[in-house]
């Protein structure tokens, strides 16, 4: 197995960045040596019952599943966690569109994941976050034979940090990545309502403090909880939680390498920050305060 790292390249770098999850591997079914090791897990990747299950359910038409060729089969990959608190910072799994016309960039919609451990001696959970619907998160212990899928592309989520006291309960499992026929990163309806286009020219005013948010911030949060299109926001609206969770993930282990992988980490979380246009800030601003009234809610 390799260890489980992202690639990610700067304007200041003539290179990519690698940064490698500390006590996280996995092995590719698309290498020959993995099938060759994994004959079973193969035999379910080879076989497209995952995609089939989805396929012919009618409650899962309007996703849009695509079909696979043989040489073209899902992204699926077996995963072991050694715990020592490694863990997942919170993403998504669709990285977004391409660059050109013909480019239409990842179209994963779906990740199924199944457990192939008993739990960790603390933590390893997958945790689910749907967009600004605080009362929805969601935590799955990961159980052996438990199977978790949920729309990877629109729904935030993380595994918090695992330890393990024996080699049985280290987290083992395997993920697939469902693809969408209709383009994951096709243009997204998400256009501001002319109402709340004046709310947000109201609050610009010197006495903004004293112009409330529209109620009906609300209903385009909803809106946005169920289209990619919120992952233009969530690094904004969920600010500190990436922060605390990058350092999580990256810090593992202590010393000079894992400060070096944190800072990296925390920069690239700041770069997408700092891309960010005054517009998409305001706009943040007010999906914020439709967050915090919601967990307030919910307390």
């Amino acid at each position: 197995m390799s260890p489980n790292a992202i690639s990610f390249k700067t304007s200041q770098a003539s290179t990519p960045h690698i940064l490698i999850k500390p006590h996280i591997f996995e092995a590719d079914m698309h290498l020959e040596k993995t099938q060759t090791h994994a004959p079973v897990a193969c035999a379910l990747w080879k076989s497209n019952q995952v995609v089939d299950a989805f396929q012919q359910n009618e409650q899962h038409a309007y996703l849009n599943i695509a079909s696979h060729a043989n040489e073209d089969r899902p992204a699926f990959k077996l995963q072991l966690n050694e715990g020592n608190g490694a863990c997942f910072p919170w993403h998504h799994d669709n990285a977004g569109g391409g660059t050109t016309a013909r480019d239409r960039g990842s179209r994963r919609k779906i990740t199924v994941i199944v457990y192939l451990s008993e739990p960790p001696t603390q933590g390893g959970e997958l945790v689910l976050m749907p967009f600004c619907k605080p009362e929805l998160e969601r935590r799955v212990t990961p159980v052996v034979g438990t199977v978790v899928a949920f729309r990877s592309e629109c729904v935030l989520h993380r595994t918090l940090p695992s330890f393990c006291d024996k080699a049985h309960n280290q987290r083992t499992c395997f993920t697939i990545w469902l693809e969408s026929d209709d383009a994951a990163n096709a243009p997204l309806s998400c256009a501001l309502p002319p109402e709340l286009l004046t709310n947000l020219r109201e609050r610009r005013g010197d006495d903004a403090g004293a112009v409330p948010y529209s109620p009906m911030w609300r209903e385009f949060a909803d809106k946005l909880s169920t289209s990619p299109a919120n992952r233009i926001f969530a690094r904004l609206v969920y600010r500190e939680m990436f922060e605390a969770s990058l350092r999580e993930c990256f810090s593992v282990g202590g010393g000079e390498t894992a400060e070096k992988r944190t800072r990296v980490a925390l920069a690239m979380h700041e770069a997408h920050m700092r891309s960010a246009s005054d517009a998409l800030r305001e706009v943040a601003d007010a999906l914020t305060w439709v967050l915090r009234q919601r967990i307030e809610e919910n307390k």
